[in-house]
């Protein structure tokens, strides 16, 4: 089997930065290895999965590395469970794993990188640092969000029509086809169809259009919602004509 080197910031693409509340700080690589091969899927599915409060350490986490191997929250409230050591019964389960995915040289020091992770967890502290931390990153998510939201709204006018207003919820009303439906008393009546445009915003707070339709939704990127707003129109067409 071979070593199973993780890359730290690719992790944190996922991470929702306008959230994030607790930090957790990795020594060196071959420690942030072990979280990510093996350690934090104990605690979300495996050995600890049915425990209580342990959502606090794989749900929205940042993680980087440092000078110590350290767990930091945003507020104390954030603390749950915090003991997670090694057993033998786990051990003998997944201890040669351990050893060959994470590049240990033998038991001795692939038990002492266990240690290390759970001592921080164990010892996990609110810190003004990461209040800091976490609300610099919120702040760089919303910085993100509003210097794209003019050029998304401009794309609505272009394809909607610049005499349609954006409400302050930020979405928009666009009426697609007009039809008409014939009732069994022989009376027709005139019906619109129409999707809603809203914007949609990832992790890092790039924002996509969020089209409704009916019950389907699509994401669509920035310079290409006439492309998408014209093949809705284009299938509305052929189900109502």
């Amino acid at each position: 089997m071979e070593r199973k080197i993780n890359n730290i910031e690719n992790a944190n693409k996922f991470v929702n930065k306008g959230d994030v509340r607790t930090i957790i700080t990795f020594r060196t690589q071959q420690l942030y290895d072990l979280w990510v091969n093996e350690f934090s899927g104990q605690i979300s599915d495996g050995m600890w999965e049915n425990s209580n409060k342990t959502e606090w350490l794989w749900q929205n986490v940042w993680v980087r590395l440092g000078n110590e191997t350290k767990v930091e929250v945003r507020s104390i409230w954030r603390i749950g469970r915090k003991s997670f050591g090694m057993t033998k019964d786990l051990w003998d389960v997944i201890g040669d794993r351990i050893i060959e995915e994470n590049g240990f040289a033998n038991e001795k020091e692939a038990r002492a990188a266990w240690r290390e992770i759970a001592t921080a967890i164990y010892n996990a502290a609110e810190t003004k640092e990461a209040r800091e931390f976490c609300d610099s990153l919120a702040q760089e998510k919303k910085d993100k969000i509003a210097s794209q939201r003019e050029e998304m709204f401009q794309e609505w006018r272009d394809v909607c029509g610049d005499s349609k207003d954006i409400s302050n919820y930020s979405y928009m009303h666009y009426d697609l086809n007009e039809y008409e439906v014939k009732y069994t008393d022989g009376s027709i009546h005139k019906r619109t169809s129409y999707l809603f445009l809203h914007l949609q915003a990832d992790s890092e707070g790039n924002l996509k259009h969020k089209i409704t339709y009916n019950d389907a939704h699509w994401y669509v990127p920035k310079g290409q919602l006439a492309k998408a707003v014209e093949a809705i129109k284009e299938f509305d067409n052929k189900m109502r004509f």
